[in-house]
């Protein structure tokens, strides 16, 4: 509503025959105040208002004693305030003019009223409260001024201020509104998930009264799926990731301005992803890590068997999604699931553990095979542990000729057996010798791929060549160089890390 203020104001006392201006203001709108009787709404003649909406007489005469009202409009609504003129044609000219009648302040701020009579000097001013209860400790009256120091929301309300000369009195109105600063409080949180493609609603509001309040993104960019509706809110409409920022609610009241950051987070359904790789393949006794993680938004990992299993105790989970098997058996071989969890749904994703284990071969249909010459002969030589490379030579060592056939499944093929065919045979995959000066010393060579290669010394000690001893029949190693030379071939092996316990390299 419109503030109003009339001077001088109340009841006035003037003298016949002399000119008297009324004047009724606001700084609530710009229209110009509109004067009327209390029973007319047209003002009696040698009456009139200026276009400022000052009431003006030329020259007072008694019959226009009466109740004069002024009223103010906005789009709040109209208020209006009566004074009483009374004229005489002995009785001195007094009147209570209150400066700044109507004041709005915030708490703990200090206000003043200063009240005066605008014609000849009053003999006494007197402050009272319009409820006549007394003035408390912190509103004090000094000469013709009420000052109120520290105000709080308990002295809101209605003075009075009462000029007096010669038994004549005037009494004149100030009202004061005391108000907090608003606080700016956003529910239900500072900090908002909402899933993607979603609406969400937040509502910014004060704990005071009669406030405006706006919403912009903090970054000052213009808004694009969010709109503002009802008293404060904010809705986000089809959630998606240009909303993942803050937005910034503002509150103002009359004596203060207020804000507070929403954090917004939208939140999409994980999209799961598994590191290094989700097809592992590890040694046996190797360490084993998958790495379960969302390239969207965070989520909350639990791993499982595939088949929908608990993981025994030798799998260890961690809050970051990573599963740990500290020393790969056999027994870990089968495929794992993680479920990748948050507020927009699950997710799953599998991954499967290979070990490999030493292989252990087996030759079929039998090692030892009796056919008649010219008989079609076929060995197989098989792994019955983990899958692996097999390579044929004869016992001895020495290379098979063209008249035997090796496959890549492991096996060997004899089109027409005959009578010097008849000799033992070696697969030779993963065996070692000894190049050198002697049986028991020289550089180490492993066989691969039907190829013998060479064992680079990068990180090889003594614990390696133990291995390398016992799988050709030593006890121990005595000592390990590279007093051999390189060798030539490829280098099958790099950076050997046994334990010492292995029957092979």
């Amino acid at each position: 509503l419109p503030l109003i203020r009339v001077v001088p104001s109340g009841i006035i006392h003037a003298q016949s025959g002399q000119r008297l201006e009324i004047s009724c203001s606001t700084p609530s709108t710009s229209k110009v105040p509109k004067w009327s009787t209390k029973c007319n709404t047209s003002l009696p003649s040698g009456i009139f208002q200026d276009q400022f909406g000052k009431l003006i007489f030329p020259a007072l005469i008694p019959c226009q004693s009466g109740i004069y009202t002024c009223q103010v409009s906005n789009q709040g609504g109209s208020v209006s305030e009566d004074v009483i003129l009374t004229v005489d044609l002995s009785k001195p000219i007094i009147n209570a003019v209150i400066d700044k009648p109507h004041q709005i302040t915030a708490v703990e701020d200090n206000v003043m009223f200063s009240c005066n009579s605008n014609s000849i000097a009053a003999d006494n001013v007197t402050w009272t409260k319009g409820d006549g209860n007394p003035f408390p400790s912190n509103i004090v009256q000094s000469g013709t001024k009420l000052i109120i120091t520290s105000a709080a929301i308990e002295d809101s309300g209605m003075y009075n201020c009462t000029t007096s000369k010669q038994q004549i009195s005037v009494t004149s109105l100030a009202i004061l509104r005391v108000i907090r600063p608003p606080i700016a409080i956003i529910s239900p949180s500072t900090i908002l998930e909402v899933t993607a493609g979603l609406n969400a609603t937040v509502q910014c509001y004060s704990n005071t009264s009669q406030v405006a309040v706006t919403w912009t993104r903090a970054d000052g960019s213009l808004f694009s799926n969010e709109v503002t509706n009802g008293p404060g809110y904010l809705t986000i409409i089809n959630a998606n990731s240009q909303n993942t920022r803050r937005y910034t609610c503002k509150i103002r009241n009359i004596v203060g301005v207020d804000q507070v950051n929403l954090s917004v987070i939208v939140i999409f359904r994980p999209l799961p992803a598994i590191t290094p790789t989700a097809d592992l393949i590890v040694k046996q006794n190797e360490f084993v890590q998958f790495n379960c993680i969302s390239s969207t938004s965070p989520a909350t990992a639990s791993w499982t068997f595939s088949d929908g299993g608990s993981l025994t105790d030798r799998h260890i989970q961690f809050s970051n999604g990573s599963l740990i098997i500290q020393n790969a058996k056999e027994t870990d071989e089968r495929s794992y699931r993680c479920t990748l969890t948050n507020i927009a749904g699950s997710q799953a994703i599998s991954a499967s553990l290979t070990v490999i284990v030493r292989p252990l071969p087996a030759i079929i249909p039998t090692t030892d095979l009796s056919v008649r010459q010219n008989g079609f002969v076929q060995f197989n030589c098989i792994s019955s542990t983990s899958a692996a490379t097999a390579s044929w030579t004869f016992s001895n060592g020495d290379a098979l000729t063209d008249r035997y056939i090796q496959f890549s499944n492991g096996s060997l093929i004899i089109q027409n057996a005959k009578k010097t065919d008849e000799r033992s045979y070696r697969s030779l995959e993963g065996q070692v010798r000894l190049v050198g000066s002697s049986y028991n010393r020289g550089r180490v060579e492993i066989f691969h791929a039907n190829t013998w290669g060479t064992v680079c010394d990068d990180d090889f000690a003594l614990v390696d060549a133990n291995v390398v001893c016992r799988q050709l029949g030593f006890a121990r190693a005595a000592s390990t160089g590279n007093g051999y030379g390189a060798g030539s071939g490829t280098i099958w092996l790099d950076d050997v890390n046994c334990k010492g316990t292995e029957n092979s390299l």
